[in-house]
């Protein structure tokens, strides 16, 4: 494990004639009530979380020159005066047509220390380039160890980069294997300098990732009826939002489960949900995704049939490509179709099994259609020969869910009382 430090160098701030300083600025940076004295927010960073090894993004234009005379001075090496005068120049002449490419590359990592990396980018002026520029950020994580933490400057980020950055904490966060913890994303504010008595604070602004959680939470809910990351981000609040974890964890359970009764218990219940007494976070987003759900499955027919409520779950989880789940509703519905047609409960196991029989021997076009999806869900289920192409299965089933929805809806609509 070690503590890597990823930052970006651009050229520093340009002059009246619009071209590059070829320095930063000195500041007193202030991290944790320390203070740290240097051009380089990554090296305040540097010394103050006692990093081990630093990955540097940038141009080919980017102040590399700089890089190996502080680095240098840090870890104690001698300077190359010939060798940080060429590679100046090379850098200072260098534009967005340069390869990406520059003398003395090895001898710059090697003052950055041990096990450190640059990673040159293009200045992103097209789309080739951004795909490219994405890959290469993406490409980091080759570098990285398993359970490595990470700290991330973009203080002297070069345009897009910032992007691709973060890109890069998700693809780490949620697709890598490697145990890589996000320990904290800085971003020294220069421009706050007049303000705080000359200093320059480095502000942890990690949050932005705790946001993109709670996006993803939003994005597995309205998808996929999954609420089991927004319940761990509520889970960590007050005690109304530790409340709505455990409903939302509930819901969530019984949906994967398919259990048609806990389903329509608990979406109805998540109108108790009071966005009032959420987070400023959770408010936006947990009603949002709430709503928009329970509403799908509140209607005056659900409320007098479970038979097509049943069927909404079963037209849910095609819509959300769940599509065995999908055979299994739209079967349950069907059978519970039938008692409730024949004053059965439905909720009683011998009356399903009365149900099933008159769906085996009827002639009309909802036995027909019973016997067919059963017929495909039992080889699903038992591992047996289906129709070998799944696209066909697939519309076998959005056509029995409309074909049924007919019946139920036309049966329920226009029954004699």
């Amino acid at each position: 494990m070690a503590k890597v430090l990823i930052s970006c160098i651009g050229t520093g701030r340009v002059n009246n004639k619009e071209t590059s300083k070829r320095v930063y600025e000195k500041a007193t940076y202030t991290v944790d009530d320390k203070e740290y004295n240097t051009s380089f927010v990554s090296e305040a960073l540097y010394r103050h979380y006692s990093i081990d090894k630093v990955i540097l993004i940038g141009t080919v234009k980017s102040m590399w020159e700089e890089v190996y005379h502080v680095f240098s001075e840090i870890h104690g090496q001698n300077v190359d005066e010939d060798k940080l005068i060429e590679l100046g120049v090379h850098c200072e002449n260098a534009n967005s047509l340069s390869q990406l490419k520059f003398p003395f590359i090895e001898d710059v990592e090697k003052a950055m220390g041990n096990d450190s990396h640059i990673i040159l980018v293009n200045y992103g002026l097209n789309i080739s380039e951004l795909n490219s520029n994405s890959t290469r950020i993406l490409g980091v994580e080759q570098y990285l160890n398993n359970g490595d933490e990470l700290y991330i400057d973009i203080t002297h980020s070069f345009r897009s980069i910032p992007l691709y950055m973060m890109n890069l904490l998700i693809y780490l966060k949620y697709v890598s294997k490697k145990n890589i913890t996000i320990k904290h994303i800085s971003y020294g504010m220069f421009e706050a300098k007049s303000e705080n008595n000359d200093k320059t604070p480095i502000i942890d602004i990690s949050d932005i990732l705790t946001i993109n959680d709670w996006l993803v939470g939003a994005y597995s809910f309205r998808e996929f009826g999954n609420s089991y990351k927004i319940g761990e981000l509520l889970k960590l609040g007050n005690d109304d939002e530790k409340s709505a974890s455990s409903l939302l964890k509930m819901f969530s359970d019984t949906m994967n489960l398919n259990h048609m009764v806990g389903i329509k218990k608990f979406s109805q219940q998540l109108s108790s949900i009071n966005s009032n007494n959420l987070q400023p976070i959770a408010s936006l987003i947990v009603p949002q995704v709430v709503d928009s759900f329970r509403k799908e499955f509140s209607s005056p027919l659900l409320e007098k049939s479970n038979a097509l409520f049943q069927l909404k779950v079963a037209k849910w989880h095609n819509q959300h490509k769940n599509y065995s789940s999908s055979y299994m509703a739209l079967l349950e519905s069907i059978i519970t179709h039938i008692c409730e047609c024949k004053k059965l409960d439905w909720a009683n196991l011998d009356n399903r099994e009365v149900a099933k029989d008159i769906l085996r021997k009827g002639k009309d076009n909802l036995s027909r259609t019973y016997r067919e999806i059963n017929s495909i869900r039992n080889k699903l289920v038992h591992v047996g020969e289906t129709d070998k192409d799944v696209a066909n299965m697939i519309r076998k089933l959005e056509t029995a869910i409309c074909q049924t929805e007919d019946y139920i809806t036309f049966e329920l609509t226009h029954k004699k009382k």
